[in-house]
């Protein structure tokens, strides 16, 4: 798997989703755990989740940041910066630019909507 090779490598991986969280648990656990090691979960892949992006104005505004608190209630709490391993709604791009420690242009982003993945 593509995305155990780049952990593997060292390099940070975001998850940015416009779905939202009940959406984005059940389609990524479908899609990836069954391909993954014993142990592994689609979770793992991911250094920070977010769902809920509102993009493209994830990309050129600045937006609030809410932390899921309790993943199965939905339960969520104003947050204002990224930690490892928790899954978020909201927030913006120059958050996950000060998580990665990294500026725009030495980020890769790959999407696949032609309007809200690469219309920025």
């Amino acid at each position: 798997l593509t995305l155990m090779d780049q952990k593997d490598a060292g390099k940070t991986l975001v998850l940015i989703t416009n779905s939202d969280w009940s959406y984005t648990r059940p389609m990524m656990q479908y899609i990836c755990d069954s391909f993954l090691p014993e142990g592994v979960t689609w979770r793992d892949l991911f250094d920070v989740v977010i769902c809920s992006a509102r993009k493209p104005a994830f990309f050129a505004e600045s937006m609030p940041l809410y932390e899921i608190v309790d993943e199965k209630s939905g339960m969520m709490l104003e947050r204002f910066r990224l930690e490892q391993g928790k899954v978020y709604c909201g927030g913006h791009a120059k958050m996950v630019e000060r998580f990665c420690n990294s500026e725009k242009d030495e980020l890769l982003y790959v999407g696949d909507h032609i309007y809200t993945d690469v219309n920025m």
